[in-house]
């Protein structure tokens, strides 16, 4: 007799969830839909853990709908961004906009059910509608505080007389409210916070999260920047914080530290025995003084020179502080996942973009400059020109073992592979005894087999790669594991030398853009064949089942006349061979 199926389990890579619709009536507590992990890819083990799970889900959404006397909290203050999507809200509600659960086309014959928006009216009834969804009191001096911040959102809406302008603005309201309804944990502290169970420290948390066995193949990389990321919020916000406690507010006040850190703060002597925050205060005193002293010498649009020599610090790029935010983000989302928190206090953390520097492709007189006739071959010199020519990822080049030198088993077309497994050795085995994977992939599309750009095999890479193997080396290039960083920063180390000599290194010509240059190559020589460029490059796309196997969709011998058509000129001709 067939097994009864359970409802709702979600099976995702060969590992068991509970996904439920949230009732209607407190998406806004919850969301749309409810996730939790069972952490199990066995099918009765998962049968155990959703009994526990569905009961504990039935009485929190019980909880939910049942209406509860509660004295009000008092507030005296809020932030913009805490009530300025709510009052979006109650003015699509208040204009007599109908709000559901996604945005529908307003047509014109709905005009005549709008009526003007009279700014005392609306204002007593949005602000009161906000009190009693979140159980506040706003303080008078607040109330009247409110009205004279956002008493603009009214003007557009007086006129019930609606003009094309004016259909934009209701839209694009509507829209706003319909998003921010739906993400209401994102502003917001849940109303449900989960009381069984003993304290989860934030030192417990990150423990957990990345001994995860899903994230034992992260990119070396990744695994540092979470590292770097985690060790900030535990000096910001104490390791041993309960993290049902650690608010939108705690972290508002690490993004504003990590705006004023230096680079390498930690390796910096004078700040090696001192906290985070008292580095950022530091270092923001020197910024202010630095500008004064600037603005007294009359200078208003100092050089790099000039700020160096007045002493004004380098902080992190906007583009660093986000990545230090995103991980922290993984990290609450996935606490939220496994039913350790209710909701995330890190949705929507990041800044916004600037026009700050940002790494670009290297120009032709750049590559001519670094590829010159006596630019040496060697097994480490080589890594830049499979880069450049594959488009690989740094990371993925440095780690590359010399039996990933493969052949097309259709074509005998030598390629390259891409992968986390060792093929002499079973990366599961490791992984069981608690090992760190060797190699590592930014994403399942990294994945990939590719065949060898035409340019490498005339320079004679294929015969390099086979006398290393023939010398018994296990690695495509002379590097050397170094810990968490994995193979990458003995590349760096080795590399980064050889950018400087030539003259193109800076912090917009890195390592990594040798694949900002191929991409670009790529993307002119194959401007329609977006899989063929996503197959090459490895790059990630979501949602397109068709598109979701990496190069696995397409034989070698289908990518190598695509890859052959990158070409970079006016390199060298007869380079040294060491």
């Amino acid at each position: 007799m067939a097994r009864p199926s359970l409802p709702y389990i979600l099976i995702q890579r060969d590992r068991y969830f509970y996904r439920r619709r949230v009732p209607q009536e407190i998406e806004h507590l919850f969301g749309k839909w409810l996730k939790r992990a069972l952490n199990t890819s066995d099918r009765a083990e998962a049968a155990k853990r959703w009994a526990t799970v569905n009961a504990d889900v039935e009485a929190m959404f019980t909880e939910a709908v049942t209406p509860r006397v509660v004295e009000p909290t008092v507030v005296s203050e809020i932030a913009d961004e805490q009530i300025a999507w709510q009052l979006q809200a109650r003015q699509v509600e208040y204009a007599g906009i109908p709000l559901r659960g996604r945005m529908v086309e307003i047509g014109e014959t709905a005009l005549a059910r709008h009526k003007p928006l009279d700014p005392n009216k609306f204002f007593d009834f949005a602000l009161r509608a906000i009190e009693r969804r979140n159980g506040w009191k706003f303080t008078d001096e607040l109330d009247e505080d409110l009205r004279n911040r956002f008493g603009y959102m009214t003007e557009s809406l007086k006129n019930p007389h609606f003009k094309s302008e004016d259909w934009r603005l209701v839209n694009k309201v509507l829209k706003s409210a319909v998003v921010e309804n739906q993400k209401i944990a994102a502003t917001a502290t849940p109303s449900y916070q989960p009381v069984r169970g003993k304290v989860v420290t934030l030192d417990s948390l990150i423990e957990k999260f990345t001994g995860d066995r899903s994230r034992q193949e992260l990119k070396v990389t990744t695994r540092g920047n979470h590292a770097a990321a985690f060790d900030v919020i535990k000096d910001v916000v104490g390791a041993d914080t309960d993290v049902r406690r650690i608010g939108r507010d705690d972290l508002k006040e690490l993004r504003e530290i990590l705006l004023w850190l230096p680079l390498y703060a930690k390796k910096k002597p004078e700040f090696g025995a001192l906290s985070y925050r008292e580095i950022a205060g530091i270092t923001k005193e020197r910024h202010e003084d630095s500008l004064r002293r600037l603005d007294a010498a009359g200078i208003d649009a100092p050089t790099d020179a000039q700020l160096d020599e007045y002493g004004v610090p380098r902080f992190l790029m906007r583009t660093a502080v986000n990545k230090y935010l995103g991980n922290i983000s993984q990290l609450f989302q996935w606490a939220t996942d496994e039913n350790i928190i209710a909701g995330t206090p890190a949705a929507r953390l990041k800044l916004p973009n600037t026009a700050e520097r940002r790494r670009r492709e290297f120009t032709e007189d750049e590559l001519q400059k670094l590829f010159h006739r006596d630019f040496p071959l060697n097994s480490v010199s080589w890594m830049l020109l499979v880069c450049l020519h594959q488009g690989f990822r740094p990371g993925e080049c440095a780690q590359l073992d010399a039996a990933d030198l493969v052949l097309s088993e259709s074509s005998a077309i030598p390629c390259l592979r891409i992968a986390v497994e060792d093929r002499n050795r079973a990366t599961d085995d490791r992984l069981r005894r608690g090992e760190v994977a060797d190699k590592s992939v930014k994403n399942a599309m990294s994945r990939r087999t590719i065949p060898i750009h035409s340019k490498l095999v005339e320079l004679g890479f294929v015969e390099y790669a086979r006398a290393r193997v023939a010398a018994g080396a296990r690695k495509m290039f002379n590097v050397t594991k170094y810990g968490e960083w994995g193979y990458y920063e003995s590349a760096r180390k080795q590399l980064v030398p050889l950018l400087v000599d030539a003259g193109v290194y800076s912090p917009e010509t890195t390592l990594h853009s040798f694949r900002h240059t191929f991409a670009l190559a790529l993307r002119q020589v194959a401007p329609e064949a977006q899989q063929i460029r996503e197959a090459i490059g490895g790059w990630s796309v979501g949602g397109s089942a068709e598109i979701n196997y990496g190069s696995e969709a397409f034989r070698p011998e289908v990518l190598k006349p695509w890859l052959d058509k990158v070409v970079f000129s006016g390199l060298f001709a007869h380079p040294r061979r060491d």
